[in-house]
């Protein structure tokens, strides 16, 4: 079983492939449905794994560079991109918020990632100018 916590509720999908809406004020199921993950995902308005890539490719920058800003392993990128892994909730806000929004929000996260200390100056110059290019 895992689970998410998208738009303010609670999901649970187990591994018989059922989809438990729970209520995020009191926990009861709201919902259930026999659904596979793929269509659970699918079905809760999550971005596929190409979705994400093609999100990080529009913004020109490769799954290293992802990596270094979000501070993350690029093996973690490539597996999420191919499909081979699912983000988690934290990871998919992370994509959401800097990724999917475009370059202004992505621009935002190397200059928090460069503040923080995660990546060097040269490291922050050479993707801003891919990002402003």
């Amino acid at each position: 079983m895992f689970l998410l916590y998208f738009e303010n509720i609670f999901y649970y999908v187990v591994e018989s492939g059922v989809l438990m809406l729970k209520c995020p004020i009191c926990g009861s199921d709201m919902k259930t449905e026999t659904v596979t993950k793929d269509k659970a995902f699918e079905q809760l308005g999550m971005p596929s794994a190409q979705e994400l890539k093609r999100a990080r490719e529009a913004l020109g920058i490769t799954e290293e560079e992802l990596a270094d800003v979000l501070d993350k392993s690029e093996s973690l990128i490539a597996k999420i991109e191919s499909g081979d892994r699912r983000p988690s909730s934290a990871m998919l806000s992370l994509y959401n918020k800097y990724v999917i929004s475009g370059p202004a929000a992505f621009a935002n996260a190397v200059e928090i990632a460069f503040q923080e200390g995660i990546i060097s100056k040269e490291e922050r110059d050479a993707i801003m100018d891919k990002l402003l290019g």
